[in-house]
């Protein structure tokens, strides 16, 4: 098929963008899985390298140090478990002015910044090593091969993956497992209970809907089924009526029978219901007494 300039710009902007969209996904999962792999990076290290009370200790001294070197204040009082494990109480200047808080301080300084850094190199490797991955992957993908979402497949192809899924049924359930006509689009038979499951027929102007709908009507006739039809138009009327077996309800059609929701309403609830589908609330209504009540006026006369 050939295309014209103006047709090449469009689907090589849309190739692009499905290509930028896809790989800012495969990015994204591999920072997540780097960010996972750095963050237990980080907790194995701080136990590796990090003495608990220890840390309890390079916080209180640099609590001491900011109420110092910033606010001034040198008699704060601090309460806090020693390097000897003894409970004390010392005042912030006293704190301050300890060389072995000072210098376990700048230790864990040192340390929290190597632990940093070392957490990294397994979070590239990580990050590289699921990059690697999706492209041998990609790699053993062939071109045309499916990998997710719609695909486009012959009729035949379609009809024996049908008789397949069927086959699967049959074998699990037994062959008359399932008594009901099997109904079919263009003789493609649908899957084991994709009809009960609820199915839609949709499309641009002349794909064949209509005539999908007048397959599946003729195979209710064929069985003596039985069907609920909204014909807007008419059409399925014109062609499928059946004066004997068929019955209408339409005020403009001179074929209708007479009817009336009332001839089905036979108790309280019923009416109440009609009343509600005839008078419903108002949108955007704060005030809901003159629907109510003219609900209740429906109800009761």
């Amino acid at each position: 098929m050939q295309h014209n300039n103006p047709t090449r710009f469009v689907r090589g902007g849309q190739s692009t963008q499905h290509w930028v969209r896809m790989a800012k996904q495969v990015f994204n999962y591999s920072a997540i899985v780097s960010a996972f792999v750095y963050t237990l990076a980080l907790v194995v290290l701080f136990f590796m390298y990090f003495e608990t009370n220890k840390v309890k200790l390079a916080y209180w001294y640099r609590l001491a140090t900011f109420a110092i070197e910033t606010r001034g204040d040198e008699t704060r009082l601090y309460q806090f478990e020693d390097i000897d494990g003894q409970l004390v109480q010392q005042t912030s200047l006293e704190m301050y002015l300890r060389t072995d808080l000072k210098a376990l301080k700048e230790e864990y300084d040192r340390r929290t910044v190597l632990i940093l850094w070392l957490a990294t190199i397994p979070a590239l490797i990580s990050f590289f090593g699921t990059a690697i991955v999706f492209h041998r992957v990609g790699q053993n993908l062939g071109e045309e091969d499916h990998i997710r979402g719609a695909i486009l497949v012959t009729a035949q192809e379609l009809k024996r993956w049908s008789q397949s899924k069927w086959k699967g049924y049959e074998a699990k359930f037994g062959k008359r497992s399932k008594t009901a006509p099997r109904y079919t689009i263009a003789g493609i038979p649908f899957p084991p209970n994709a009809v009960e499951a609820q199915i839609g027929i949709t499309g641009t102007v002349g794909v064949g809907k209509t005539n999908a709908m007048h397959e599946l009507l003729n195979t209710i006739r064929s069985v003596d089924g039985r069907a609920i039809i909204y014909d807007r138009t008419g059409a399925l009327v014109r062609d499928h009526y059946d004066p004997g077996k068929d019955i209408i309800l339409n005020p403009f059609d001179q074929r209708t029978v007479g009817w009336s929701p009332f001839m089905d309403a036979n108790d309280a609830a019923s009416f109440a219901m009609i009343a509600e589908v005839m008078i419903p609330d108002r949108e955007g209504s704060n005030d809901a007494f003159w629907s109510q009540s003219a609900r209740l006026v429906f109800e009761y006369a």
